[in-house]
């Protein structure tokens, strides 16, 4: 059976499996797939790229803390997951192992489940890691008016901001470390890419205060488990149109498993095992 892998540590929160093996049942592949996670620590990185060569290993997802350090392995990677900075999907070309970046387009295509438009938007990302280099990477090149970062470190954002300010057309900031030091009200699009209000994490916590929510505002959590974090249900309380993390989780796992099976995936057969699990 072919193996297919989430390479990250830890791993107990991924919901990850779940979504692949049952597009893989659906699709008749579940007796020559497999996906299961893989807690791997930061040395065993090159073994499991090995792996893959080899061919003990079909492909990988991987996620935090190594989309950025996974790329020192590699022997080709996307262009635009070399200009993201930042790869989440392995696989095997010919005779190399080669990683891309499915979060970009994952993200954008969950924007567009709820008809959600970028061009003009003047967007505001919280968090500088691995997710939000694809975010910013999606959003400064899908033609909004302006992006800010706020992150807690200010030269991890600073270092963000650099790169995404070379690859898009609008101006990125830096925002302030402390949020409440920032005005949101020119925000109309906030992307939350920090684990703030994840299961497991910091469940009860959010990354923004509601007194920094208005009612025109667009925001989207990256975190999927809860389906409902702390911050959009505040934001839900406002007015302001939410959207979760699922969309996006959903549509960067289908990118991937095209890429390992060679055909398209059945994304709601994925969305609903994804909601099943989260307990619907």
């Amino acid at each position: 059976m072919k193996q297919l892998v989430l390479v990250g540590y830890p791993l107990g929160h991924s919901l990850s499996p779940v979504m692949h093996n049952a597009a893989l049942n659906e699709m008749g592949l579940d007796s020559s797939y497999r996906y299961d996670i893989q807690p791997t620590r930061a040395h065993e990185l090159q073994t499991c790229v090995q792996s893959i060569r080899e061919g003990s290993l079909e492909g990988a997802n991987v996620t935090t803390p190594y989309k950025t350090d996974i790329m020192n392995y590699l022997e080709e990677v996307s262009e635009e997951a070399t200009a993201v900075g930042s790869v989440n999907t392995l696989y095997r070309s010919e005779d190399r192992v080669a990683g891309c970046n499915t979060d970009v387009s994952g993200f954008l295509e969950s924007l567009k489940e709820y008809g959600v438009s970028l061009k003009g938007r003047h967007a505001t990302i919280l968090g500088a890691g691995g997710a939000a280099r694809a975010i910013g990477y999606a959003l400064v090149n899908d033609e909004v008016a302006g992006l800010n970062v706020l992150n807690r470190s200010l030269a991890r954002a600073e270092e963000l901001v650099r790169n995404l300010n070379t690859q898009g057309t609008c101006d990125v900031h830096v925002g302030p470390t402390n949020t409440a030091e920032f005005d949101f009200n020119e925000t109309d699009l906030l992307v939350n890419c920090t684990p703030i209000g994840m299961v497991g994490h910091s469940v009860t916590e959010t990354p923004l205060g509601s007194k920094n929510l208005h009612s025109d505002m667009v925001v989207v959590d990256l975190v999927y488990n809860p389906r409902r974090t702390k911050l959009l249900q505040e934001a839900e309380r406002v007015g302001c149109l939410i959207i979760d993390g699922i969309g996006m989780l959903v549509h960067q796992g289908a990118e991937a498993l095209e890429l390992w099976v060679g055909k398209k995936p059945p994304i709601e057969v994925m969305r609903s095992a994804v909601i099943q699990a989260l307990g619907g």
